[in-house]
C-alpha cells in the first residue's frame, strides 16, 4: 500500500536502486520495499523507472531464504509492466513480460502464503496474455482459472489473491455483474485491513481504480467519485486515476 510505505519510496526513490550486491543480502523487508517501488511506478505510469527495479530484482543473487520473495517481487513487476504496456497497445513487449511471469517454479520451499500469491501472479500475467495474443484467448482464461483455482486452495484467506481474482474478472469483462461484486468485496477486505492499521499488501489503491471503472459503468457518479479520490488519497500521483477523475468532473 502506497501510504504506509511512502518512507520507503523516499529512501528508494532518493538514493536510487541498491546495487546488486547490496540486495544479496536484502532483508524481507527491502525486499518488500522494492515491490513497493514497482506498484509506485506503475501508478505513475514509469514504466523506465519499473523497467530499472524489474532489472536490478532479476540480476541480484539473494540468499535461500528471500528467493520466493523475491521471486514474487520480480514477477509482481512482470505482471504490471505487462499491463501497463498493454494498455499502450505494446502487444508483443506485453506478452514477453508476461510470458516471463508465466514460467513454472518449484514451490516446495514457499510458505503457502508465498505460493498463492506466486500462483495469483501467474494468473494476472495469463489475463494480460490473453488480451495481447487473442487468438488464443480461451486457452489463456483457462490457465487464468486454474492458477487462481490453485491459489485459493494454498491460502484461501490472502488478500493479494482475493485482488487478483476480482481483477482477472473485471480485466476480463468489466460489465459483468459477477466482477463489480468481486471488486466491491476485495476494496472492503483491504479497507478492513487497513483500518487494523495493518500493511495490506500491494493491489488496494489499483482496486478501488477498477471499482471506480465499474461504478461510472453503472452511472453511478458519486460512487465512482469516492472511490477514485480514495484511490488518490492511497497513491496520489496514479495516473490512470487522475485521468478518471477528471472525465467524472467535466460531465
Amino acid at each position: 500500500m502506497i501510504g504506509l510505505r511512502q518512507c520507503s519510496f523516499v529512501l528508494i526513490c532518493g538514493l536510487g536502486l541498491l546495487s546488486s550486491n547490496a540486495l544479496a543480502q536484502a532483508s524481507r523487508e527491502e525486499l518488500s520495499d522494492f515491490v513497493g517501488r514497482i506498484e509506485y511506478s506503475f501508478y505513475a505510469g514509469d514504466s523506465s523507472s519499473l523497467k530499472q527495479a524489474i532489472d536490478s530484482l532479476d540480476k541480484a543473487d539473494v540468499d535461500a531464504a528471500h528467493r520466493p520473495a523475491q521471486i514474487n517481487a520480480l514477477n509482481f513487476g512482470r505482471w504490471k509492466m505487462a499491463q501497463l504496456l498493454a494498455g499502450r497497445k505494446k502487444s508483443g513487449d506485453a506478452g514477453d513480460y508476461a510470458d516471463q511471469c508465466t514460467a513454472s517454479v518449484e514451490l516446495k520451499k514457499f510458505s503457502k502464503k508465498a505460493a498463492a500469491e506466486f500462483e495469483a501472479l501467474q494468473a494476472g500475467c495469463y489475463a494480460v496474455l490473453a488480451e495481447v495474443r487473442f487468438v488464443r484467448a480461451v486457452l489463456y482464461h483457462g490457465s487464468v482459472d486454474s492458477h487462481l483455482e490453485k491459489a485459493s486452495k494454498f491460502d484461501p484467506k490472502n488478500l493479494q489473491v482475493k485482488f487478483v481474482s476480482a481483477w482477472a474478472k473485471a480485466y476480463r469483462d468489466p460489465s459483468e455483474a459477477e466482477s463489480y461484486v468481486a471488486l466491491k468485496q476485495a476494496v472492503a477486505e483491504f479497507a478492513d485491513s487497513a483500518g487494523r492499521l495493518q500493511d495490506t499488501g500491494w493491489g488496494y489503491a489499483e482496486a478501488l481504480y477498477m471499482l471506480g471503472k465499474a461504478e461510472m459503468a453503472r452511472h453511478d457518479m458519486l460512487a465512482a467519485r469516492n472511490v477514485l479520490e480514495r484511490a488518490l488519497v492511497i497513491a496520489p500521483d496514479y495516473v490512470a486515476a487522475q485521468v478518471l477523475l477528471k472525465q467524472l468532473s467535466v460531465r
